[in-house]
């Protein structure tokens, strides 16, 4: 399973600098049901004034896990 996602939530598991609620939430969520965000650091997604968010999310089972490397979400 693969889920390519823009999740509006902001968590520190993806590289934002914080986790708001909507984030902590997601991260239960993954955590529950076993699954992983393949993401790298890139740039942000989503650049405003006073700060920076990654919402562009990449979410996998564990097979699938180990079949992704290197990927990018989102046009850089």
């Amino acid at each position: 399973m693969l889920i390519d996602a823009d999740s509006n939530a902001r968590g520190k598991t993806w590289y934002d600098i914080i986790t708001k609620q909507r984030g902590k939430a997601l991260e239960e969520f993954l955590t529950i049901r076993n699954l992983n965000i393949v993401n790298l650091r890139t740039e942000p997604k989503f650049e405003a004034t006073r700060f920076n968010i990654y919402v562009d999310l990449t979410i996998v089972n564990n097979q699938m896990l180990r079949r992704v490397t290197d990927w990018i979400c989102g046009i850089n």
